[in-house]
């Protein structure tokens, strides 16, 4: 037997096909791992944040499913906060299921917000589950009618 299966099933596929379920199971075992991980819990928080080790890890990780289980929270300001801006009233701030920067580019409302008076915008991104945190800072700056978006850590 190899990995539960009849090695005659293994005898009969192609390489391409042994290739796929070879990543279907290893994508399975990833996301079963998740829950008790730190590692995974990891790379998932990097992948929504944008701040993958590579890009060749960011496109592996497209593959699996987005978790709706993270806490996913964002909050846009005109200045850049001294401290944490999560713990504070003065912001407003929400929560998003996945990919917490999807609003930056592709909500249209978002969109002409960030470019309406020209001015620079901070968006602060702070993702948590299991005792696992990661937060982010970007800057957005808009110039001639585009968007300019840049990691500041």
């Amino acid at each position: 037997m190899f990995g539960g299966l009849p090695r005659s099933f293994w005898a009969g596929c192609r390489p391409g096909t042994r290739a796929f379920y070879s990543f279907l199971l290893c994508a399975a075992l990833f996301l079963a791992a998740l829950p008790a991980c730190p590692w995974a819990q990891r790379q998932i928080m990097q992948k929504f944040h944008l701040k993958t080790a590579s890009f060749v890890r960011f496109a592996l990780l497209q593959f699996l499913p987005s978790m709706y289980n993270f806490d996913n929270e964002a909050l846009v300001s005109e200045f850049k906060a001294a401290a944490d801006p999560f713990a504070s009233d003065l912001f407003i701030h929400f929560q998003a299921n996945h990919h917490p920067l999807r609003f930056v580019s592709f909500g249209l409302n978002n969109r002409r917000e960030f470019l309406k008076n020209g001015s620079s915008k901070y968006v602060y991104l702070r993702s948590r589950f299991n005792g696992q945190r990661l937060d982010s800072l970007y800057v957005i700056e808009p110039k001639a009618n585009t968007l300019n978006v840049k990691l500041e850590h």
